[in-house]
């Protein structure tokens, strides 16, 4: 028992040893990480769905206009 206590005592010693200010640097970074490892993936998949429905569209428009023919009369299936 007294190994555990000398541990957390040292540890204890140690967190007390590291200023606020780097405490809050640090905590702050880390936040920093998390919240841009969060976007990232976030943004990445609203813009692919974004840019596959404006594909899609633009394919539809394209299938109607060759549907239509050239002079906007729809052409016999």
């Amino acid at each position: 028992m007294a190994v555990s206590l000398r541990a957390v005592s040292l540890r204890a010693v140690s967190l007390r040893a590291v200023s606020l200010r780097t405490r809050l640097v640090l905590s702050a970074v880390a936040l920093i990480a998390v919240v841009a490892a969060v976007i990232g993936p976030v943004t990445t998949i609203a813009l692919h769905s974004f840019l596959e429905q404006q594909l899609d569209d633009q394919l539809t428009s394209a299938v109607q206009r060759t549907q239509r023919g050239p002079a906007g009369i729809v052409a016999p299936r």
